[in-house]
């Protein structure tokens, strides 16, 4: 099992409410209806910094929601970013690297 623990925090104030419902939202339409990829918000509701610990049965299914993440956030007012990545079962801490950066760093803590 492959998974990432996101952040997502408005940039300025575009998102015209809670972080946490416009990222449900993001992820949601990410997901597009795929059973293999689940997620889970960790953080309260009116957190202004969201975290959600996203599931995904094969790399496959990363790739996808990921090509289709990022462009979402973008339009919705929302900054990204990966604080944790999951590779065979074990959490692993994301090297701190150049921002703006994240997905790919993402991709490479997998091993895609």
């Amino acid at each position: 099992m492959l998974g990432c623990v996101y952040t997502f925090e408005s940039v300025g104030n575009q998102t015209g409410g809670y972080v946490s419902m416009t990222a449900t939202g993001i992820i949601n339409a990410a997901i597009r209806g795929r059973s293999e990829i689940r997620f889970q918000e960790l953080t309260a509701a009116d957190d202004t910094r969201s975290l959600f610990a996203v599931f995904f049965e094969s790399a496959e299914d990363k790739t996808f929601f990921e090509a289709m993440l990022e462009p979402l956030c973008e339009m919705s007012g929302l900054h990204i970013d990966v604080v944790r990545s999951l590779v065979n079962g074990k959490l692993e801490r994301m090297p701190d690297d150049e921002p703006g950066d994240t997905i790919e760093r993402c991709r490479a803590g997998s091993g895609l």
